[in-house]
This record gives C-alpha cells, sequence and structure tokens, in this order.
C-alpha cells in the first residue's frame, strides 16, 4: 500500500525560496513539481491562502499558477467550492499507455531511417547514464529525478524521429500525467533490471537497423511498465 501521509506541518517547513523575478512562473513550476511527486495527495483541496503562504507569495501569482495548473489537467477547479488535485484513476492509466503505445510505435516505424548513427551514440550513452541509477532492482532514491529525465529524453528520440511537429505536440500532451506515472513506478516498483534491459534492448536494435525488433520490445516495455502502474493505482486505493 502507498503511504500518502505528508502532513501540512511538513510541507511548511520545507525551504522554498522563490525568486522575485517571475513569481507566477515560479509558484507554478514549484506547486506542478509537488503535484507530480504527490506531496499534494489526489483530491487535496488547495486553497489560494494556504498556496500563497507556502511560496511565499501573494495571492496572485499563487491564483495564476493555479489556473495554469487547471488547464494542464493537474488541478480541478470547483465553482464556489475549491481547487482539488485531480487523481489519476485506473482507466486514466490505460487512456494515457494505449496512446503512448501507439504513438511510440507509429514514430519508431516512421522514423526509423532518420536516426543517425549520431543520435544512437547518443541514446547508448543516455541508457548507460540510467545504468548508474539502478542499486540490484530497484533505482536508487537519490536518483529518483535524473532517471525520470534520461527515460524522458531516451523515449522523446523515438517520438522526434519522424520530425513530424503535429505528433510530437500530440505525445507532449500526455506529458505531465505520464510523468506521475513515472513516479510512481520509479519509486514503487522492484524491477529496475528488467527496464533497464528493456532500454538496452531499444537502442541495439537501433544500432542492428532491425525495425522489427525495436517494435517487439517498445512493445513489451510500455505494455509491461502499463500493468506495473496499475497495480501501483490498485495499492493505493484506486487513485494515483
Amino acid at each position: 500500500m502507498l503511504d500518502y501521509r505528508w502532513g501540512v506541518e511538513n510541507r511548511m517547513n520545507d525551504e522554498l525560496f522563490i525568486d522575485k523575478r517571475d513569481l507566477t512562473e515560479q509558484a507554478y513550476e514549484l506547486l506542478k513539481t509537488y503535484i507530480l511527486t504527490r506531496k499534494f495527495h489526489p483530491n487535496e483541496k488547495l486553497s489560494i491562502d494556504r498556496l500563497a503562504k507556502l511560496l511565499g507569495v501573494s495571492r496572485t501569482p499563487a491564483k495564476d499558477a493555479v489556473n495554469r495548473l487547471a488547464a494542464d489537467g493537474l488541478i480541478t477547479v470547483e465553482p464556489r467550492v475549491g481547487s482539488f488535485v485531480t487523481p489519476i484513476t485506473a482507466k486514466d492509466i490505460q487512456e494515457i499507455f494505449d496512446l503512448r503505445l501507439l504513438y511510440e510505435l507509429y514514430a519508431a516505424e516512421k522514423g526509423f531511417e532518420n536516426v543517425t548513427q549520431t543520435e544512437i551514440s547518443e541514446m547508448e550513452q543516455i541508457v548507460a547514464q540510467m545504468a548508474s541509477c539502478i542499486e540490484g532492482n530497484r533505482y536508487r532514491r537519490e536518483e529518483h529525478a535524473r532517471f525520470i529525465e534520461l527515460d524522458h529524453r531516451l523515449h522523446r528520440f523515438i517520438i522526434d524521429s519522424p520530425q513530424n511537429s503535429r505528433l510530437t505536440r500530440t505525445y507532449d500532451g500526455l506529458g505531465i500525467h505520464l510523468n506521475i506515472a513515472r513516479v510512481y513506478y520509479v519509486k514503487e516498483l522492484q524491477n529496475a533490471a528488467q527496464g533497464q534491459e528493456e532500454h538496452e534492448a531499444i537502442v541495439q536494435a537501433y544500432r542492428q537497423h532491425d525495425l522489427e525488433a525495436l517494435k517487439t520490445v517498445l512493445k513489451q516495455h510500455i505494455t509491461g511498465v502499463r500493468d506495473l502502474v496499475l497495480q501501483c493505482v490498485e495499492s493505493a486505493g484506486g487513485v494515483l
């Protein structure tokens, strides 16, 4: 069972430093990080006054940040009731990963011939850095954020390979909620070794110029991660 207990008093003791140059942007980024890492719980009510106090800013940048997060789908605003952290359900995860699989398989096939040897070498370097984030069959706690960024970069090589800007923008629409799934995948699951093997197999398929092998391992990897994240949802009581 995932433990969502993380009291307000603990959050208030976190050292959050806001640079006065762009209060709204920084408030947005900090609150987004709190939501992505689930330091704010699913369905938790977020009042403007409370957020302003937490961030050390006035109500205006806090309210503007909440409006942006609502547009991203991370916060749900109920008129005359309040703003709440949007939960992610099993249905959401299924839909997100169905689309991810569709987009990445399409991109892998359409962009296969566009991937250069230099890009393959860059992917190999990313996968090597991923290995340093793993200890045993788990991701090292201090490397969670770094691994998530590396994972994003590796899969963006695939999505960007067809050089289709509309595909890239559409895929990016999954980004925020996909990152929440990545956070739980990295923090809660003990299958780092298998994930690393699959990432290495993805790059090897490019190196060996084997499109069918690439599509096979991509499907195995994405559906495997989906199934594990769905286990997280179930363990967390039905929402992330």
